[in-house]
Order: C-alpha cells, then structure tokens, then sequence
C-alpha cells in the first residue's frame, strides 16, 4: 500500500467530527476556531446524527433541505456521513463563507435562544 492509499484508508476511517475537522483544515486559516462553531451549530440541528430527519425534509448531520431529491438520492446521503460533511461545509462556505457565519445566521433566527435554520 502507497503512502497516498494508506493517507486515503486513514481518512475513510474518521468519525464524523474528526472528518469534519480534517476538511475545515483545507479550507480555513483558523480550522479549530470554526470546527467550535460547527460543532455547536451541528450538535444543535442534528446532535452530529448523521441518520437525523426533520418533519421538513432536513436529512443528515448538515439538515440538508432535500424535499426535492428522490428517494434514492436521498437514501445514497443518508449512508455517508463523510458525504454529508463535505456537502454541508461547502455549502456554508458558498452560503455564509465561515462556519462561525452560519452559526451567527442560525443565532440570528433564534427562538427562546434555541436557535433556528441556517
């Protein structure tokens, strides 16, 4: 095995918060930092479950809104918590640029200081 395969199998291997952190890494001068305001926002919408569903059609650790997906599509997310990760940090990214900004965004629609979509 090359040194790129076993950086590869490692990798596969990481939990969900551990993946997310090893991500945040490539895109951010602060990965630490932004990894504690994921955390939080993460941990408030889906408790780092990636088999989580909201009555809206959320799925995954990102809720990601997928109403509009097929089931087949939306079962292959639900499978891949590493899928979901990367789907849910770019998405942030395009969307608020910083995790820190989504979660700024989610405290901003706060409800009795619960907080609310992002």
């Amino acid at each position: 095995m090359t040194e790129k395969q076993k950086q590869k199998f490692m990798v596969s291997q990481m939990e969900p918060k551990e993946f997310a952190l090893h991500v945040l890494k490539s895109h951010y001068k602060e990965p630490r930092k932004e990894f504690g305001c994921l955390a939080q926002l993460w941990g408030k919408e889906s408790a780092w479950n990636y088999k989580a569903k909201s009555p809206t059609d959320d799925y995954g650790i990102p809720q990601r809104h997928m109403r509009h997906n097929t089931k087949a599509e939306i079962a292959d997310f639900m499978k891949h918590p590493h899928k979901q990760i990367t789907w849910g940090i770019n998405y942030i990214k395009h969307r608020y640029e910083t995790p820190c900004g989504a979660l700024k965004s989610w405290m901003s629609r706060a409800k009795n200081g619960r907080g609310g979509w992002y």
